[in-house]
């Protein structure tokens, strides 16, 4: 009803027992309306079904959404999950799966829901020899303190404790010492205890018998741990954050470590998958007891256990163990280890927890990750490349040992030869054979591959053999962008490597930084992911087209790779140079949540949150631009295209340097600061602002009719364009953004000035929202500056934007400037003229029931129409605006 899950209630084991052993149940549930509630099928272990399970799991509606079971415990219904509680004390809500209804004779009937698991799991508590009660999991002890305090009573008031204690501690307690954690956490402890030994019939317990005094406390810590839950990891890895950070870069790098390189018998391999994917729960789990349950489960796996197709069962040793756990550990996706086991070791307040298997499980876990962090099982590891001999290798070696690209010739040429008569049959399609004709397909030796689709680029990169990687560049008709089988190409290998003298390299033979592997990382992703600062510096500072919010299949930019893995260095790399906090992955998830400390956290916040809304504004306003075309709009293609190959565009810097200092020279004119700006630009407005007589200019540039009358013209040509420290002052950043964009954005009317008569494109338009100066002046409107551009003769003032919008658009719909708009009226703005979605200004602005622009807009397409009527008449005047209305 409520899911896609489907199962027959009839073959039910659980329900098949009520109906044989209860049917009294099923009788009553009929008169009084009681539901029954079935685990389906796989959720509850065969075998006995208790009483106390059976009532359980029979709801009694006692008010709307509200049941209480036939066990007096109390649930109600939220959009179709079973609650058992509605202070969030349990952390368990079950899922209502769909609903049956069935009948007892043909005439009485009952209702049956399904549900995903049992409310309570009786069966995960079990009797030790003793028969004292052995609490294994965060539920079992809040079943325990349910029960034995005789409802929500306790459970509720350490929850209020904790919830206090986390509101008076959060600003600092991420950042205080661990000492002082453990004295906080452990006055939190005491006060809870306290709380719960004001009652007389559970301090009289704990007197008579030591082993319920033992569950008690261990309820009481679990039960606390979980109500601070995810929030107390968080600062524990907080203060783990960089021997944590030093460690993922050690995992990520030792992938290629086999079962075979630590001594791991292949006897283990079958149980690998099973306790990679336990392991991998770990995280998810809050409280230690958890923690240590799931690594002796991991533990269980493997002891003691029937191997396939043997008769024997497999017996682990703790050296064995200790190997298995390093193996798994350098094959998980958990940053946390260091912060993990601090947690287990150092926030343990009872004795519960502190049994010989559970010492024994953290103390493995704490061998195996000094194991890793003295990386010595790198030595274990072959770092000689095992590539298959072949014609491949032989070509390679060839030309590694001479630099003859002529012998390389011969050779092959003879071996096509002789491959032509190894052929099995000439239309035989095995591996060798289609290798051999792959090889004899190829006129160039340097496009020869091997059988993972690697050229020799790609194979002197994996061995960060930079001498041969420099020759290999100097040769022509080399393709430094090949790639291999999984879609890699030569500086994906160097970036992922951490070769960096390699990856400088291949940028400065115009290798694409941008290009995607089969699942669409960038080099740069796998910098991040591998924590290579040195290849991350090398792309962001070095290449002037790497892109640095590329996504890939998982929706993830290079900055979501750095943040899971804790590189505090390379995300603060990222961030300051325009990575987007704002961008969310495929599960819709942003770098917030996902990371893994305070430190990384403050960072977010403190670059992140107002750069990166612009930056997403624009990633938003690019896909609009692409999306353009899907949609049907009633514009000539052909025109269009026409009309975007005559825009005219800022200069694109030609270095990294000029890149820089354009940047540079965008944000002096952002601060209005003319002299800094002339000084860039390549003259002084203290030299140059004097004519010979010592008249004041109006600005070294000017070449109004005052300032020609009183300066040299000899004098201005020798500041022209042309000397400006051979640097264009049209040349524009990546967005396409070019000094006079910058002046007319933020008004700065002076320094407009300069730039007009300095040479600056007055119709020049940024690359993706082909904004013009006097798009930028009207959306910010800066009145002083639309009348600057407007004396101009050469303005263009009906240039469409990427949406189709001109400048009158935005003054009349977004603004609503009055004096804007008359400016561009009287200067000839257009009001008819439609955007993409086929819609005019004036349109719009009826739309939007703006009475003052339209009463404007009519009077100017009533004056247009009557110089039309008298031939364009120039005595015609303009029908005066009241002044109401300005």
């Amino acid at each position: 009803m409520w899911s896609q899950y489907d199962e027959d209630l009839s073959q039910n084991d659980f329900f098949k027992h009520i109906k044989t052993n209860h049917e009294d149940i099923l009788k009553k549930a009929s008169d009084e309306h009681w539901i029954i509630c079935i685990p389906r099928r796989g959720s509850l272990s065969n075998g006995q079904f208790s009483m106390d399970l059976i009532l359980d799991h029979v709801l009694v509606p006692s008010s709307d959404s509200i049941y209480t079971t036939l066990s007096k415990k109390e649930l109600y219904l939220d959009n179709h999950h079973l609650k058992l509680d509605k202070k969030g004390i349990f952390h368990t809500n079950i899922e209502v799966l769909f609903e049956e209804t069935h009948y007892i004779l043909q005439t009485l009937k009952y209702l049956v829901w399904c549900i995903n698991g049992p409310f309570f799991q009786p069966q995960t508590h079990h009797l030790n020899i003793n028969n004292n009660l052995v609490l294994t999991n965060t539920q079992d002890c809040i079943d325990f303190l349910y029960s034995e305090t005789n409802g929500y009573t306790i459970l509720e008031g350490i929850k209020n404790l904790c919830e206090n204690f986390w509101r008076d501690h959060e600003h600092l307690f991420a950042t205080e010492t661990l000492q002082s954690q453990k004295d906080n956490l452990g006055n939190l402890y005491s006060q809870c205890l306290q709380l719960c030994f004001k009652n007389d019939i559970i301090r009289e317990k704990s007197i008579k018998n030591f082993n319920y005094l033992d569950n008690f406390k261990l309820s009481i810590e679990t039960y606390m741990q979980y109500c601070l839950g995810k929030r107390l990891l968080y600062s524990v890895n907080t203060l783990n954050y960089f021997a944590d950070c030093m460690i993922n870069k050690t995992l990520r790098n030792s992938s290629g470590v086999t079962l075979g390189d630590l001594g791991i018998s292949s006897d283990f391999n079958e149980f690998m998958p099973n306790a990679r994917y336990e392991l991998l729960r770990l995280n998810n789990f809050f409280t230690v007891l958890d923690k240590i349950n799931c690594l002796s489960r991991i533990f269980n796996m493997f002891n003691n256990k029937p191997l396939k197709n043997s008769d024997k069962n497999i017996q682990v040793s703790s050296d064995d163990f200790l190997q298995i756990l390093v193996y798994l550990i350098l094959n998980s996706t958990i940053p946390n280890w260091l912060g993990n086991l601090v947690y287990l070791k150092e926030l343990q307040f009872s004795n519960s927890t502190h049994s010989n298997q559970a010492n024994f499980l953290v103390t493995t876990l704490e061998a195996a990750i000094a194991f890793i962090k003295s990386s010595q099982f790198m030595d274990l590891k072959s770092n000689v490349i095992d590539h298959e001999s072949s014609f491949f290798d032989k070509l390679y070696k060839t030309l590694k040992e001479t630099r003859n690209i002529a012998e390389l010739n011969v050779t092959l040429a003879a071996q096509k030869v002789v491959n032509r008569a190894a052929l099995c049959h000439p239309l035989c399609s095995c591996s060798k054979c289609q290798e051999i004709v792959s090889l004899l397909k190829k006129n160039n030796p340097l496009q020869v591959v091997n059988s993972s689709s690697q050229n020799f680029l790609i194979r002197a990169t994996l061995e960060n053999d930079r001498e041969f990687v420099e020759f290999l560049l100097s040769l022509e008709f080399l393709d430094i962008n090949h790639r291999d089988c999984s879609g890699k190409t030569a500086i994906h290998y160097a970036s992922a490597c951490g070769f960096q003298d390699i990856v400088l390299l291949l940028i400065n033979c115009k290798a694409d930084v941008n290009m995607p592997d089969n699942d669409r990382n960038t080099p740069l992703h796998l910098a991040c992911d591998k924590g290579h600062e040195n290849c991350v510096k090398g792309f962001i500072y070095s290449s002037y087209y790497v892109e640095i919010n590329l996504q890939n299949n998982s929706g993830e930019t290079p900055l979501f790779l750095a943040t899971r893995w804790g590189y505090f260095d390379i995300v603060r790399i990222l961030l300051e140079n325009g990575a987007s906090v704002c961008v969310k992955n495929n599960r819709n998830v942003n770098v917030f949540k996902l990371s893994p400390n305070y430190y990384i956290s403050r960072l977010f916040t403190e670059f992140g949150k107002h750069r990166s809304s612009k930056i997403l504004e624009e990633v938003e306003n690019c896909k609009n631009q692409r999306s353009l075309t899907d949609l049907d709009l009633k514009v000539d293609v052909a025109q269009s295209q026409k009309a975007s190959a005559d825009v005219s565009r800022g200069i694109q810097p030609k270095t990294a340097s000029d890149l820089k200092k354009i940047e540079l020279l965008l944000k002096v004119i952002e601060n209005n600061d003319m002299p800094l700006m002339c000084f860039y630009l390549g003259f002084s407005t203290n030299e140059n602002s004097l004519d010979n007589e010592g008249n004041v200019l109006c600005h070294p540039l000017c070449t109004c009719s005052k300032c020609s009358q009183t300066s040299d013209p000899d004098e201005i040509g020798d500041i022209s364009p042309n000397k400006l420290q051979n640097f264009n002052i049209n040349m524009c950043n990546k967005d396409g953004f070019t000094p006079l964009h910058v002046a007319a954005k933020y008004g700065r009317t002076e320094i407009l000035r300069v730039l007009l008569d300095g040479g600056s494109l007055l119709n020049v338009r940024t690359y993706e929202t082909l904004y013009t100066p006097l798009h930028l002046a009207v959306m910010f409107q800066r009145v002083q500056t639309v009348k600057e551009l407007l004396q101009c003769g050469n303005c263009e003032i009906d240039t469409p934007d990427y949406k189709g919008n001109t400048p009158l658009y935005y003054a009349c719909v977004s603004n609503n400037n009055l004096k804007i708009v008359e400016l561009l009226l009287k200067n000839g703005a257009e009001c008819q003229k439609k955007n993409f979605e086929g819609r005019s200004v004036l349109q719009a602005c009826e739309e939007k029931n703006l009475f003052r622009v339209c009463r404007m807009l009519r009077d100017s397409m009533g004056l247009v129409l009557s110089k039309e009527k008298e031939g364009g008449s120039r005595g015609l005047a303009w029908r005066e605006i009241d002044a109401d209305l300005i």
